[in-house]
């Protein structure tokens, strides 16, 4: 059984719950936590190139099927997903949604009742702000990023990127959609200025040195 002892969760007061999974786990946990993946998905995970990577694939997808146990009256081998039509994995003939992201060695899985929900964590890293958000942001995001002092945009800009993300990934309309939406960083919480108005935006202070946020319907 997968051991969660290491996992932190946090209730929001939106009801939903958020967990993060720590993905550096030793080889021999990854191994007893393969055994709970379906072929398909240990498929998916010998693709991987790397030994990191696959083992980063097994304990995040495990361990979650170890979360949506405790929500869904089944054991966590017996799960079975299915996708939507665009892509978003859900559970069939249950009220129990839940979205999943991972970067560097966190993963972090949302999980609300009756409620759509999507989640993204990117860990803070250098980048080129300017030309990615003059690419991937609305004209006024941008802007708003150019107008900051130099130190803040990396930060800005994780924060922009992470809001839309969780939208998107709630919504399941990908990455392709990044520029067709306006997110608006104010003091309290995130707004969406262009989009679908009745999701709500939260930033998740989830571990230092990344950045994360939550969208909610």
């Amino acid at each position: 059984m997968v051991d969660l002892s290491v996992s932190k969760i946090v209730k929001l007061p939106s009801g939903v719950d958020i967990w993060k999974i720590p993905l550096d786990i030793p080889e021999t946990e990854v191994r007893d936590r393969r055994l709970l993946l379906s072929p398909q998905e240990c498929e998916r995970a010998d693709r991987y190139r790397f030994d990191r990577h696959r083992h980063y694939f097994i304990t995040a997808r495990a361990t979650l099927r170890q979360i949506l146990s405790r929500y869904v009256d089944l054991a966590p081998e017996k799960i079975c997903f299915e996708v939507g039509d665009r892509g978003k994995p859900f559970l069939p003939h249950s009220c129990v949604r839940f979205n999943v992201s991972h970067s560097g060695n966190v993963a972090v899985v949302a999980i609300a009742i009756d409620r759509e929900v999507g989640i993204d964590i990117e860990q803070v890293r250098s980048v080129e702000v300017e030309q990615l958000a003059r690419r991937f942001f609305s004209h006024n995001e941008y802007a708003a990023i150019c107008d900051l002092e130099a130190s803040d945009r990396l930060a800005a800009f994780f924060a922009y990127w992470t809001c839309k993300e969780a939208y998107l990934k709630g919504t399941g309309e990908g990455l392709r959609g990044l520029s067709d939406i306006e997110i608006c960083l104010t003091r309290k919480e995130p707004k969406i200025v262009r989009g679908d108005k009745n999701w709500q935006l939260q930033q998740l202070d989830i571990e230092e040195g990344y950045a994360a946020a939550v969208a909610i319907l």
